[in-house]
Order: structure tokens, then sequence, then C-alpha cells
């Protein structure tokens, strides 16, 4: 990968208490690597040696932020945001050829949280476990709702009171998309990336407010970041890319549903859909197994299956260093751009950085490129 000027570039780590104040910031770690993911769960992973301060702040759920700071190339105002929330997890020790001792903390992003939790309340339950013409966005908040917040309590009939990971309530995003969804006993993050296939929107968990140390499950319809793809172009002949490759990712794809519902044998209710990608040429089928479900949600769930195994065409590019994009000022995780490479020029999502810092705020940036 490449290196930028660590004049274009530069990092915060800011640490919280439980209450949301800022107990310490540094700027002073061995390396900084994390990485960020649409609808995935991101994460950091700080390197210091075993005298660092931050050792002594280290508990589980500990709550991080990363900071980018930017400088336009042609000087001007530098901007700074906040690019990764996270929440520590674990570390490892070691030691480096001269005996020196390090420490890599893992802080997971917040996005975790969902990974935690099942739904856990049988099937049937309105608005918990079943919906029937309700907006997608709905369904994802109230999953979250129901699962993950105050309200994931005995008493509303969740099958155990889950503990309320930094305050977090949900919302939803004024989605215009109908549909009909049944699932239990699934895990809820694995349950939105699903409903975020087919409802074609994004989510993310952050802290709205920098008074308090709360978090929100928001979702962004249709997209996390901005549109920008006629403005914004990554190509090897605009000096804006170091190195890139495409994957088609056909060999994962199916493109038939026959989904079994209720009954036996002859009298099962079925019901067959197909894929966005489907032709005579490429028809790849899969029986979705849903005995519990009613006979008006199997389309639905034929169609979430099918959307989690649609092929994608992914290009990661190595940010070549160059007078023209920055990241953070000119573009950030979730915006729509146009990649032109191997004689393809598509419009794409960005859904994955990947950003490092060395000792001395040496950086370097990686993007990946996903269809919208």
């Amino acid at each position: 990968m490449p290196l930028l000027s660590k004049s274009d570039y530069l990092y915060q780590v800011r640490v919280y208490t439980a209450g949301g104040t800022a107990v310490a910031v540094y700027d002073d770690l061995t390396s900084l690597y994390y990485k960020k993911q649409v609808n995935h769960i991101g994460l950091a992973v700080l390197t210091v040696p075993d005298t660092h301060p931050i050792l002594d702040l280290i508990v589980d759920d500990l709550l991080l932020e990363i900071w980018f700071i930017s400088a336009p190339p042609s000087g001007g105002s530098i901007s700074d945001a906040q690019d990764f929330i996270g929440l520590y997890r674990d570390h490892q020790v070691a030691t480096d050829g001269d005996g020196n001792t390090y420490y890599m903390l893992y802080f997971l992003g917040t996005l975790d949280i969902l990974k935690r939790y099942i739904m856990a309340y049988p099937p049937g339950v309105n608005n918990k476990t079943s919906w029937v013409g309700a907006r997608v966005d709905t369904i994802a908040a109230n999953i979250v709702d129901a699962n993950c917040t105050a309200n994931a309590t005995t008493a509303n009939g969740r099958l155990r009171t889950a503990t309320v990971i930094k305050g977090l309530t949900a919302t939803g995003g004024g989605l215009a998309a109908i549909v009909n969804y049944a699932a239990s006993y699934r895990n809820v993050l694995e349950v939105l990336q699903t409903l975020a296939d087919l409802g074609g929107f994004d989510f993310d968990i952050l802290r709205p407010s920098t008074a308090s140390i709360n978090l929100t499950f928001s979702v962004y319809y249709p997209i996390l970041g901005s549109d920008l793809h006629t403005t914004i172009i990554f190509d090897l002949n605009l000096d804006n890319v170091k190195t890139a490759n495409l994957d088609g990712e056909r060999l994962k794809e199916n493109t038939v549903a026959i989904v079994g519902g209720a009954g036996e044998g002859a009298a099962r209710a079925i019901s067959i859909r197909t894929g966005a990608n489907y032709s005579a040429t490429n028809e790849y089928e899969i029986f979705v197994d849903a005995r519990n479900s009613a006979s008006t949600e199997l389309a639905a769930i034929g169609d979430a299956k099918l959307a989690e195994l649609q092929a994608r065409t992914n290009i990661n590019v190595d940010i070549a260093p160059s007078s023209g994009y920055v990241y953070r000022r000119d573009y950030k995780l979730g915006d729509l751009v146009t990649a032109s490479f191997a004689g393809v020029m598509l419009t794409k999502k960005i859904s994955t950085v990947e950003v490092k810092f060395d000792q001395d705020q040496n950086t370097t940036v990686r993007i990946e490129l996903t269809d919208p």
C-alpha cells in the first residue's frame, strides 16, 4: 500500500468513561489499524508498549473513538471527524526481537452489540418475530428494540432480560418498502443484514451526542453515505489508484429459491422465487426450509435468501498518493463513487475502509467497492 504524507492525515484516539466524559486522548500509539464496513462489525487494533497509560483504563466495553484529522493539500482549514467508534473486547501481548513488550488492544465496532443477542421470542409474536405489511426499517428497529435495549425484558415476553450496552436505543429511517417477514431465535445482526439486502438500506450504531455515552441504532435509506458517482472516479489512469482487483463472486450465487412452508408431502406450501441475476444460463436452485412460517411469509423469506446469495462485483482499491481525493474530505464509508477498472465502469459503494497509522503518523488508506 502507498504511504501518504503524515501532513495529510493525523489521528486522535479518545477514550470515554461510563458517563461519557473523555478521560484520555492519545496520538502516540506504536501503530493504529482500523477497518470499517457497511452493515458489518468493524475492528480497531491499537499497538502500544507495556508502559502506555491506556493500559490502566482497559475494561470490558471501554468506549473508544478514533478521530480522523485531514488537511487540504493546498492548505486551508483542517477538518476533524469521528471515524470509528468501538468497544474494548480483547488483547494480545508479544515481544519484538529486542525483548520489548507490546500490547495489541482489540476494539470491536459498535455493531458487535447486535451480534451478542438473538431474537429471543417464540414464533408468531407481533412486532417481535412476525410482521405483516410492515416497513423494512420498522422491522429492523423493532428487532433491535425488543432484543438489545431497555425493552429487552422478560416482562415484555423475551426469554431472558438482556443487558443494555451504553444506553442503546433504536430508531427507524422512514423507508417506503412494505414486506411480510418472520424470524425467531436468529442472531440479531444476521437478521438485520438480511433485511438490509432485502430493503436496500444501511444501518449503524453511533453516539449522536457528545454530551452522552448513549448509543443509537439508526437506519439510513438508501445508503449510509452520499451519491458522489458523478464527481468521484477511481481509475488507474487518473493517478488515484495504486492497485486494484475485481471479483465477480459468481461461484457462490444461487438464483432460484424453492421455499417450503407448512404441511407434508404434496400438501406442503411452496413458493418459488427468482433472484435479480436469474437467467436460463444462470439457473442455480436452493431449497429454503420455512416450515414454521405462514404461507404469506414464504415469498419474503425466499427473496431475502436470494439477496444474501446474490453475486456482486467487488473492486478492491489501494489508494495512490496523489493530489486528488482525500479520505474523509472528499469521500467516506458508504458513499457511491465510480470505479473504472479492467474495461468496466460501474457505480459502486465504498463498503470497506481500512486505515493504518504508524508511530510517525504515516498513513495508508485502502477501500473496497461493492454493488450498491
